[in-house]
């Protein structure tokens, strides 16, 4: 008797579906801060504050950016089969933007504490 496989779909298909969905992710991500950044601008503009001290802001407004641009950075150059030295320089730019990422994040943990008094 022959198996039947449930799902005709191969496993090459589905990981690049995957990565892909990595992809959109990160456009989302970076599409969710864009409109954030325009949505906040506008609520400035009538007058309303908006309630977060400016390094929370800051925070919220560009740790979703550049996540975002870090996901997208980390897929993109091998699912378009970019040359290995490509795929280098965009791993490193993408460590350079960790780093960054974690000094915004912990100087912003900071503050909030040291506001707060519990530091």
């Amino acid at each position: 008797m022959r198996s039947r496989k449930i799902l005709p779909i191969k496993g090459d298909v589905m990981l690049r579906f995957m990565d892909w969905s990595v992809v959109a992710m990160g456009c989302l991500l970076v599409l969710g801060s864009l409109v954030g950044r325009w949505w906040e601008r506008t609520q400035a503009r009538k007058g309303e504050g908006v309630g977060l001290d400016r390094g929370m802001r800051f925070l919220w407004a560009w740790l979703p950016l550049l996540m975002g641009l870090g996901m997208i950075g980390t897929k993109v150059p091998g699912l378009l089969h970019a040359p290995y030295s490509v795929v280098e320089v965009v791993d490193a730019l993408n460590f350079v933007l960790a780093v960054t990422v974690s000094v915004f994040t912990l100087r912003t943990v900071r503050r909030f504490f040291l506001a707060r008094g519990a530091m």
